[in-house]
């Protein structure tokens, strides 16, 4: 038996939350469409122990194109495009500016204020359509998540270290 003191196991829960704001994030594209993105959080998770505390999420990521230009439009989809066939199709990088960029916020019910927000980094347009005749759209894109824990739940530091 050695004569360190036992740690208590992690605490783990899942936890509701409350959207405050969640924003769609609009791009213009060089090829006269313009595109959405929404951040949405699904899932927080907390995990406390004697020493720190923790949060893991679950989201989801919407995108969607909008005022597609007649001029880009072709024959419908009969159904979902496969991804297989979204990875062999033809692809044209196109070139976009940032129309509004904002961040998504929730507050989860033990205090916890969450901070997401998406940029779009990189826009292809396939050889590929939708159901409604647009070109489907690919992109690259990074997320910032900010959490800040309740001051209740961080550990004091012993000694005024």
């Amino acid at each position: 038996m050695s004569g360190k003191p036992r740690e208590k196991e992690p605490s783990e829960a899942e936890l509701d939350f409350e959207t405050i704001r969640e924003p769609w994030n609009k791009y213009s594209l060089m090829d006269g469409s313009n595109l959405k993105l929404r951040f949405v959080l699904l899932k927080v998770k907390r995990t406390l122990t004697e020493n720190k505390v923790s949060y893991a999420i679950k989201s989801q990521t919407l995108i969607e194109a909008y005022n597609v230009p007649d001029n880009l439009r072709g024959p419908k989809a009969r159904g979902p495009v496969p991804p297989n066939e979204l990875k062999s199709a033809k692809k044209q990088e196109v070139a976009f500016s940032t129309i509004f960029e904002e961040w998504c916020e929730y507050m989860v019910e033990d205090g916890a204020r969450i901070r997401a927000k998406c940029s779009l980094l990189e826009v292809y347009r396939t050889d590929k359509a939708n159901v409604e005749g647009e070109p489907i759209y690919l992109t690259h894109h990074s997320t910032t998540i900010n959490i800040k824990p309740p001051k209740s739940l961080i550990p004091q530091r012993q000694g005024g270290e």
